[in-house]
């Protein structure tokens, strides 16, 4: 279906869309979802009239393979762990991924401009900042927008660092207004106060380094650091910093006293005893379904201290996406999630050194998703928050297809992609 078929209104009703999600995300409760239902229900009318499955498109083969096993393990996990009537309430929070392959069958139909995407990101890094200070006259503040404070910083430092994917490539006045979003996006990320987050998008610049280098953009990026550093000596004096420092502070000292055997009890430590009693669950346990979606706390909480029990057993997930997994829905549980994060990961490094200025950015700014995301994973929860399920399926629906339809045709011509 070529894009003179579908006609040019309808590339322009995806690309406003794929405009307006970031922004509205962290903005207006609701609208990430209620975007996706709609690119949803626009690739069910596309491959019902126009008779296209998005299942017959070699392009979204990864994708809907990815998203629909990830779906099937969740089911499977609910239907075994013993709760089979649970399927219908918590199953809800997964239906981002069932019918990711006709969200990215609408987007794939659509002529889209990765520019138009990435204006939007980084006027959604600047609308948090905005906000924060309107709000409270200044930056020494937990904000976390319309979403708990995990979720939000998560979803801010992963725009954070796709902010940057095409800034190799951008003249000077482009640079100015990406090194602006991304000094007001670290404002509302410092504002978010989720260290988890703070740390994924610290090591994920080490990633954003390596890309650079990988081509031979060095240069390039020292001369953007030096715009960077100038901007970070500005927010430090204009911004107080103390609720960061106590919190960086804090951390460090829950987890002498977790390592020390005096606190079970503190965010950190609580942390520390939930995955310690993850690891005795995998060591005493492992079936291949797992415990059961939503069932692991009340499980684990058996093997923590018992100073910790009580309040372990009141959440509903470990705050690391991998063990939580591993524990909730097995062996099969951990191999969906890794595969969600991996083999994306595999696509887009084989295509980062591509001269196409697109593809370049497109793989850049998903090797900088899948990085950032999968290090907010080993900290905070993941997969089955509905802000990140969605943001997550929305972008890889966008960046994925476009770089395996390209290393679909170096298979062809029998060149490697690599």
């Amino acid at each position: 279906m070529s894009e003179n078929f579908l006609g040019k209104h309808y590339s322009w009703f995806v690309s406003s869309l794929l405009f307006l999600f970031p922004i509205g995300i962290n903005t207006v409760k609701g609208t990430g979802d209620l975007i996706l239902v709609i690119l949803a229900i626009s690739g069910i009318v596309l491959s019902i009239f126009y008779k296209t499955s998005p299942f017959s498109i070699k392009e979204l083969r990864l994708f809907n393979l990815l998203t629909l096993g990830y779906f099937l393990v969740i089911c499977l996990s609910i239907l075994f762990s013993g709760k089979a009537s649970e399927l219908a309430h918590f199953i809800s929070r997964e239906l981002h991924f069932l019918f990711a392959p006709f969200v990215a069958l609408a987007i794939f139909k659509a002529k889209i401009n990765i520019t138009t995407i990435l204006y939007g990101i980084k006027i959604a890094l600047i609308l948090p900042a905005t906000l924060v200070y309107v709000n409270s006259g200044s930056f020494d503040v937990r904000y976390s927008g319309v979403m708990n404070a995990d979720s939000y910083g998560g979803v801010l430092a992963a725009m954070l660092l796709m902010s940057l994917s095409k800034i190799h490539n951008e003249n000077l006045t482009e640079r100015i207004f990406t090194s602006f979003a991304f000094f007001m996006g670290l404002l509302a990320l410092i504002a978010s106060g989720t260290r988890g987050a703070w740390l994924s998008a610290i090591l994920s610049i080490s990633v954003f380094i390596w890309i650079a280098y990988k081509k031979g953009k060095l240069k390039v990026l020292f001369k953007t650091l030096g715009l960077f550093l100038l901007t970070f000596i500005i927010m430090m004096n204009f911004v107080k910093s103390t609720a960061m420092e106590q919190r960086v502070y804090l951390a460090k000292q829950q987890v002498m006293d977790w390592i020390d055997g005096n606190d079970t009890q503190s965010s950190v430590s609580i942390r520390m005893e939930m995955w310690k009693a993850s690891i005795k669950q995998v060591n005493t346990h492992l079936p291949l379904t797992g415990v059961g979606y939503r069932n692991i706390n009340p499980v684990i909480a058996k093997q923590a201290d018992k100073k910790a029990q009580s309040q372990i057993a009141r959440f509903n997930h470990i705050h690391n996406v991998y063990l939580n997994h591993l524990v909730s829905e097995g062996v099969f549980g951990l191999i969906a999630v890794l595969a969600l994060l991996l083999f994306p990961l595999r696509e887009f490094m084989s295509r980062i050194n591509s001269k196409e200025n697109d593809l370049d950015s497109i793989s850049t700014m998903g090797m900088l998703l899948v990085v950032c995301l999968s290090l907010f994973g080993v900290t905070n929860h993941l997969f089955g928050d509905v802000f990140l399920n969605a943001f997550y399926v929305f972008f890889m629906a966008i960046l994925l297809p476009k770089v395996a339809r390209v290393n679909l045709a170096c298979y062809k011509c029998g060149a490697s992609p690599r």
